[in-house]
């Protein structure tokens, strides 16, 4: 399997965010990767509370073509 993770140190995500019109943000992320048969993690970290991101695809990951 392929493995992404990103990471950083910062404040990590507020309880309520603002939503773009133009965006999806991690729903999109999410989607994309189930999508491809793979998941998306998002974890809070570190004593900062900064965001782990962590996406796990299979190596022969394809869309769906429905």
């Amino acid at each position: 399997q392929w493995v992404l993770t990103v990471q950083d140190d910062g404040v990590g995500l507020p309880k309520a965010r603002d939503t773009r019109d133009d965006a999806f943000g991690l729903m999109g992320i999410r989607e994309r990767a189930t999508m491809l048969g793979g998941r998306l993690d998002v974890e809070t970290v570190g004593s900062q509370r900064g965001t782990r991101l962590t996406i796990r695809l299979p190596i022969s990951a394809r869309p769906d073509p429905t």
